[in-house]
């Protein structure tokens, strides 16, 4: 009877463990989404911020007649008036927070914080 509930105690901790691994597979999977996601805004973001500064520059010729006014002079002044963002695709980190906040005891996390103890693993 005892080797009984040691077996399906072992196999329920096996499971929880599998599920776990599992769950961070998933949370990883979806961050290098986001991280691929990312770098593709970067990459736009930082070839419009050279385009700007070509603009800029073909402006700053134009102004300083150094160059003739032409019909780009309306696109550079267009172009240059837009808002450029950066917005980092952050869901995943999200969802581990909070899936970590879950996991965690706050009880045993309050003498941490409030410098009387410390972190012991599975409290």
């Amino acid at each position: 009877m005892v080797i009984g509930i040691l077996l399906a105690l072992q196999i329920n901790n096996w499971n929880e463990e599998k599920k776990i691994n599992k769950s961070i597979e998933d949370h990883l999977t979806i961050l290098k989404q986001n991280l691929s996601e990312d770098h593709t805004q970067l990459t736009d973001l930082n070839q419009k911020m050279v385009d700007n500064f070509n603009y800029s520059d073909s402006l700053m010729m134009q102004m300083k007649t150094l160059i003739p006014v032409d019909e780009n002079t309306t696109k550079y002044l267009g172009k240059l008036q837009l808002e450029i963002q950066f917005r980092p695709n952050t869901n995943a980190m999200e969802t581990m927070t909070l899936v970590i906040i879950k996991m965690v005891n706050l009880s045993c996390l309050n003498p941490i914080v409030m410098g009387i103890g410390k972190f012991t693993p599975g409290c």
